[in-house]
């Protein structure tokens, strides 16, 4: 019982320390920009900057939960190929439709995302090797990239430019509306994973002694993933492909708190999201020196695939 309670307060002074973190993150992201400290400009940044909150917790959340699901410590949004289906879906709504709203483009978002979760899950099914899954995933990311090239060339140059948006990444300056419909959805996702965090922490056992506790992991599996497929849909949908965040957060989390997913998935949450501020704050400062918005997935990707190219190395060395 005295262990139980110190691990308690261990993970709350840890999560404590992150929150604080995070508000000194949020402040500075606020205030970030070739403007500087300048009271309209601020306004603007605070919706983009609430969209960057999310993001990076959902993004950084759905890694930790999925490396969980898959028993697999590279899995994450990005790499699966969930992303790129997202995107695509998103890209066609707006190729073939005129003033489309919100809801519809976040429909379509979310049914692409499903089907590119689609090829991992049945990989994951049979068993197969990590490195296959982590493949397949890659090669769907691929596929949906070079549709949506396809996309940019057969519409007029305005689509194409919205296109491109999906291609590179971008929190850019959401409306009320488009904030509000993500504070809902991904916050009932989010709810949905912390709730059940215990659950993801027992993901470790075999299905058959998991199921003799009285838990169902080959449900709660594919209803992880269905949240998740929301989840990353949504944000996709807004941002466009913002990659790796899922990956390096836990990553960089799991050497430092372990893996239990009772204290990792909150902490990735939250550095999740103290990242992609960071990042947005720094591409808007990058502004004096290349006089454009370097796009936050440019930066995320500088920073994680160098990343994950380390992490495949480092796994070859120990095999």
């Amino acid at each position: 019982m005295k262990a139980q309670l110190l691990t308690s307060a261990f993970r709350f002074r840890v999560l404590v320390l992150f929150a604080f973190l995070l508000m000194l993150a949020t402040m500075v992201a606020s205030i970030c920009g070739t403007a500087g400290f300048d009271t309209e400009w601020v306004t603007l940044r605070i919706p983009r900057v609430l969209l960057g909150l999310i993001t990076g917790a959902s993004l950084a959340a759905s890694g930790s939960a999925l490396q969980s699901v898959f028993r697999n410590p590279l899995a994450d949004p990005y790499i699966l190929g969930v992303s790129g289906g997202a995107a695509l879906g998103a890209a066609l709504a707006i190729a073939v439709g005129d003033d489309l709203s919100s809801i519809t483009i976040v429909a379509a978002a979310i049914f692409g995302a499903s089907v590119a979760s689609l090829p991992a899950l049945f990989l994951a099914r049979r068993k197969s090797g990590a490195h296959t899954i982590l493949l397949v995933g890659l090669a769907t990311n691929t596929l949906a990239s070079a549709l949506i090239t396809v996309l940019k060339t057969a519409v007029p140059a305005e689509k194409s430019q919205s296109l491109l948006y999906w291609l590179v990444g971008n929190l850019g300056y959401p409306s009320i509306a488009q904030i509000s419909l993500v504070l809902v959805i991904c916050g009932l996702c989010l709810a949905y994973l912390f709730y059940h965090v215990g659950i993801l922490e027992l993901l470790r056992l075999p299905d058959d002694e998991a199921f003799r506790l009285g838990y169902d992991l080959k449900r709660f599996r594919l209803e992880t993933i269905a949240v998740i497929t929301v989840l990353i849909g949504v944000i996709v949908s807004l941002t466009g492909m913002i990659g790796f965040v899922g990956l390096v957060v836990p990553h960089l989390l799991r050497p430092f708190l372990g893996s239990d997913q009772r204290l990792l998935l909150p902490a990735s949450a939250l550095c999740g999201a103290m990242l992609l501020v960071l990042c947005d704050g720094a591409s808007r400062l990058l502004f004096a020196v290349l006089h454009t918005e370097l796009p936050t997935g440019t930066l995320t990707a500088l920073i994680g695939a160098p990343f994950f190219i380390w992490i495949l190395v480092r796994n070859d060395k120990h095999s």
